[in-house]
């Protein structure tokens, strides 16, 4: 399941590096097709850390705690980003968008590495107990 989430949030990261490189050479309305892409990933991640969180048992602490830490940033994020956009200041809420890109790079990150996590194959009962 881990490997189909991380494939997903890869391909959604994507899209999103290709709609910025048109926006940035055809300046057609990519922009909002970034912010949308935002949007989607947030959802996704959001509804990925749940999972782990609530399935903390089949997932070891280490996971458990980053997963935590994802949802904590991202609450952060969205208090202040409410806070900054309430002030109604116009450079402020462009630089909270993209700020929010970065619990969405940590996760994304914290997901491949998850996925594609090569475990050690234990082959005898000396290994287990060594």
């Amino acid at each position: 399941m881990k490997k189909a989430d991380a494939i997903v949030q890869s391909f959604l990261l994507l899209l999103t590096l290709i709609s910025l490189l048109l926006s940035i050479t055809m300046d057609r309305g990519f922009g909002y097709c970034i912010f949308y892409l935002q949007l989607i990933i947030t959802l996704w991640q959001i509804v990925s850390a749940m999972e782990m969180i609530g399935g903390h048992e089949k997932y070891p602490y280490r996971h458990f705690k980053k997963a935590k830490i994802y949802m904590i940033s991202f609450f952060v994020y969205l208090l202040g980003f409410a806070f900054v956009c309430g002030k109604g200041r116009d450079l402020l809420p462009v630089t909270w968008f993209f700020s929010g890109w970065l619990p969405v790079l940590f996760y994304a990150v914290f997901t491949l590495q998850v996925a594609f996590a090569k475990t050690p194959k234990r082959k005898t009962f000396m290994d287990i107990i060594n």
